[in-house]
């Protein structure tokens, strides 16, 4: 097995750093324009908590695309499938419309679920993509590979991130709306084994 070109920490950092500079440096200033005011476009929606959520979506779909060159994370990339992921009631509930997966009736304890793969992974890949949760849209690895998002590896070393701030105010502002604002793991609210 080939040993990836960011496995030393220090390489791995500036190989992040670059990233990150290219990112801040070449993204479209229409994307940077967008994610600016995205918590005023979404506060400015009229409708539901679940209307405003989907609009989220849609907007961090457009910058997710955008953001994909700069980063390492790509399809079949499947480190991050393995974290902790906490996901609110209102995109619980979203996840089980859009998949027809009931929640369990009666949520699993709290754990820390980190190496244990998120029930929606199937053959390498998110089942649920389209209808994934925030946490996991605002996830990106800067480093070349994934080489440190294994969770065996995740905790030893922090790097560059990249931060959605006015996204991540408009989410806050949605879950207040909704009025349910205390998250479980994806695993406490549909189990720890594969969903088919």
């Amino acid at each position: 097995m080939t040993t990836p070109i960011d496995a030393d920490p220090i390489a791995a950092r500036a190989i992040a750093q670059r990233n990150f500079d290219r990112l801040l440096n070449e993204l479209s200033p229409d994307i940077v324009a967008r994610e600016d005011g995205l918590a005023e476009e979404i506060a400015g929606l009229s409708g539901s908590a679940a209307s405003r959520l989907r609009a989220l979506y849609a907007a961090l779909a457009q910058i997710s695309d955008a953001v994909a060159p700069f980063v390492a994370c790509h399809a079949g990339c499947t480190s991050c499938c393995h974290y902790n992921v906490s996901v609110f009631p209102l995109e619980a509930q979203f996840i089980e419309a859009w998949t027809g997966h009931r929640r369990l009736a009666r949520t699993k304890p709290a754990g820390d679920f980190r190496g244990q793969a998120c029930p929606f992974l199937k053959q390498g890949r998110c089942s649920i993509y389209a209808h994934r949760p925030v946490a996991c849209r605002q996830h990106f690895a800067l480093t070349a590979t994934a080489h440190w998002c294994a969770p065996e590896r995740c905790s030893q070393e922090t790097f560059p991130l990249v931060q959605f701030s006015s996204a991540a105010d408009a989410f806050v502002d949605i879950i207040q709306q909704d009025g349910r604002n205390t998250p479980l793991d994806m695993r406490q609210w549909f189990g720890s084994e594969p969903i088919d």
